[in-house]
C-alpha cells in the first residue's frame, strides 16, 4: 500500500492504531497517510526523519476548508509523534476516577462510598495517551446481571472510537 522510504513505518503505526480507535478512524488515517506517502514519493524524499520543511511542502498541496486540512496535518503529526492510545485492564484509582468524571461534568459521590465500588468493580479498562488517563470504563454485575457503567471519554478526545473500543473490550 505504501511505498514511500516510511512505508513500514506507516503500515506499523496503522496496525498498532487498529488496536485502539475504530475501523473508520483507521481508513481516515490511512487515506492521508497515502497522500503523505505518494508526496513523499514525488518529491524524492529518502530520509527517514520527516522535517518541518518537508511536512510544509505536504501542507502546501492540501486544499479544502482550513478544518480540514487542520485534521489532515493532526493525523500526521500523530504518525511523527507515534500517538498510539493504550488500554489497559486494571483498576482505576479515585484520583483518576474523580478527575474523569468531572471532566465530563458528572457528579462525584464520596470517597468512602467510591473507593468500595472501584474495588467491587469486576473489570475496568483506562485509556491512556500520552502516560495520560484520557477514558475509562466499568463492568459491575452479580451471578445474574452485568452492566457496563462509567464509559467517561476525556471531551477532548471525544468524537474518536475511544468510547466504543472500551465498550468492545
Amino acid at each position: 500500500m505504501f511505498k514511500s522510504i516510511l512505508a513500514n513505518e506507516m503500515t506499523a503505526y496503522l496496525e498498532l492504531r487498529e488496536m485502539s480507535v475504530s475501523e473508520g478512524f483507521v481508513a481516515h488515517d490511512r487515506r492521508i497517510l497515502v497522500t503523505l506517502d505518494c508526496h513523499l514519493i514525488s518529491s524524492g524524499f529518502c530520509s527517514k526523519e520527516l522535517t518541518e520543511d518537508v511536512l510544509g511542502s505536504w501542507i502546501s498541496t492540501l486544499s479544502g476548508k482550513s478544518k480540514t486540512i487542520n485534521t489532515k496535518v493532526g493525523t500526521v503529526r500523530g504518525f511523527v509523534k507515534g500517538d498510539i492510545m493504550t488500554y489497559i485492564e486494571k483498576e482505576i484509582s479515585y484520583a483518576d476516577y474523580v478527575r474523569l468524571r468531572e471532566s465530563v461534568n458528572w457528579n462525584n459521590f464520596f470517597k468512602e462510598q467510591t473507593e468500595k465500588c472501584l474495588k467491587n468493580t469486576l473489570y475496568s479498562i483506562e485509556v491512556i495517551d500520552d502516560n495520560t488517563i484520557i477514558g475509562m470504563g466499568r463492568l459491575i454485575g452479580d451471578v445474574m446481571y452485568y452492566m457496563m457503567v462509567d464509559i467517561i471519554v476525556e471531551p477532548s478526545y471525544q468524537g474518536k472510537g475511544i468510547g466504543s473500543n472500551i465498550v468492545n473490550k
